[in-house]
């Protein structure tokens, strides 16, 4: 599919001065459409960079996706994902790629708002060693979305961060009971 934002600024100029509501609520389908699209395209790119193990490439990617949309749910988590990676390189890049991944979980949370965003958190909080409030954050997913696969996983995460494998085992179980949502 072919989308030329030109076409559709054009479009939109014209449509703009008639009283067309209706052609002008299907020229917005489309236009929120082609960006979400574009968005994707970014995401795309990005994994294919994360798996070269061109990090910082596929981060500027995710960057630019979620300018275009700022709701897209899995830049966020592949971004966190790029950020960790290149913080295991050193104690400095740690710090600074954690306080980019806290960020980027704010960020989240103000636009999302949802369960991805708070586990994004959870996550975060479990790598910078902050388990204590990884688990309350965790808790408050579980308490909220009971149904909600990533916070069990994640949860197991932070048990087996601690050393304490039983526990962990006994989230990760949870987690693969429960239906994919």
């Amino acid at each position: 599919m072919n989308i030329n934002f030109k076409d559709l600024e054009e479009r939109r100029r014209k449509l703009n001065y008639s009283d067309n509501y209706e052609g002008l609520l299907e020229l917005e389908k489309e236009y929120h459409f082609a960006i979400h699209l574009a968005a994707f395209a970014f995401v795309c790119k990005g994994n294919i960079l994360q798996k070269s193990g061109k990090h910082g490439d596929a981060i500027a990617c995710y960057d630019v996706a979620l300018k275009l949309d700022p709701k897209y749910e899995s830049a966020y988590t592949c971004k966190n994902e790029d950020l960790l990676e290149l913080g295991r390189e050193s104690k400095e890049a740690f710090s600074a790629n954690y306080k980019k991944a806290e960020m980027n979980y704010k960020r989240a949370i103000k636009h999302l708002n949802n369960c991805w965003a708070y586990t994004f958190k959870g996550s975060v909080l479990c790598l910078w060693g902050k388990h204590d409030d990884a688990l309350k954050t965790l808790d408050n997913v579980i308490k909220s979305h009971p149904k909600f696969r990533g916070a069990y996983t994640c949860k197991g995460d932070v048990y087996e961060a601690l050393g304490k494998t039983r526990e962990a085992q006994k989230w990760y179980k949870t987690a693969k009971e429960l239906a994919v949502c």
